[in-house]
């Protein structure tokens, strides 16, 4: 199952590792987080900022306009389909 990050994007959701939000970051923290992934990842922006979440996978760095929390909902919900095929 792939995780709907906005516009035409998605991601396999077993690649995420994690969704952050932005706004409880600082201006300098956010900065200090970026600059020290994008140095091992490409960025790719989604859509046009404000930001609101950024989404860490194995191959990239994901900036959103979607909220963490619309993310963790969805997340969530591909959880529940891995647990299922799991049990199947």
């Amino acid at each position: 199952m792939f995780l709907h990050l906005g516009s035409d994007v998605v991601v396999p959701g077993k690649e995420v590792i994690g969704i952050f939000d932005i706004e409880t970051f600082s201006a300098k923290d956010y900065g200090r987080l970026l600059s020290h992934f994008s140095f091992k990842l490409p960025v790719e922006k989604i859509g046009e900022e404000p930001f609101k979440s950024l989404v860490l996978t194995n191959n990239k760095i994901f900036l959103t306009q979607i909220s963490s929390l619309t993310l963790k909902k969805r997340w969530e919900n591909l959880e529940l389909f891995y647990e299922e095929e799991d049990c199947r």
